[in-house]
């Protein structure tokens, strides 16, 4: 979807049938793992050193890594991949400057979204976020908690986990409105 000048998917990452980092004793390995990121999921695939993905377990969505506010806003995504097409360059920019002048044309992103205000963070209706002063952090918790999104990729990894006979790792995005599987592959240990 072009926005602005950019070129990205609302967001983007990878998903894993087993899960190797357990961040809790009540998951299970075989409950998964999404690492999703905002723009091209380039930062979910390669993990990067400064900067985080956003982790859920499609088999316990809802025990998060951070729960503290401070700890959601200090691992939030501050960077988001984008093509330039101006530019005709693959680029590098901070996600709130993004969304501070174009976060307005992102669809469904009230779902990506969430207000820190006071040491409290929370998720906004689409008609209640000031763009330009609210500090606004990549949450992703309207995706995870409002809509399909998790049944979605949860279903497709065990469809595919079952087909190919083995643990599988996936590549995804999404424009917003519809989800598109990248790629599958056997996932490695």
């Amino acid at each position: 979807r072009r926005i602005g000048p950019y070129f990205l998917p609302c967001y983007g990452g990878v998903a894993l049938s087993n899960n190797e980092f357990r961040w809790s004793p009540r998951m299970k390995r075989s409950d998964g793992l999404i690492r999703i990121v905002p723009g091209t999921g380039t930062r979910a695939v390669d993990r990067v050193g400064d900067d985080f993905p956003v982790l859920v377990s499609p088999g316990q969505p809802g025990l998060r890594v951070n729960t503290i506010p401070e700890e959601i806003k200090r691992y939030s995504p501050s960077k988001i991949d984008v093509i330039n097409l101006e530019k005709n360059t693959f680029e590098t920019i901070d996600v709130l400057s993004f969304l501070r002048e174009f976060g307005h044309l992102m669809p469904d992103v009230q779902n990506i979204v969430s207000v820190y205000k006071n040491d409290y963070v929370t998720s906004p209706p689409a008609f209640d976020i000031d763009f330009e002063q609210d500090h606004l952090i990549v949450t992703f918790d309207g995706l995870i908690t409002n809509t399909p999104f998790i049944k979605k990729v949860s279903a497709i990894l065990k469809v595919l986990e079952a087909r190919l006979e083995t643990p599988v790792d996936i590549e995804f995005a999404s424009d917003g409105q519809d989800f598109y599987l990248l790629q599958c592959r056997p996932q490695g240990f």
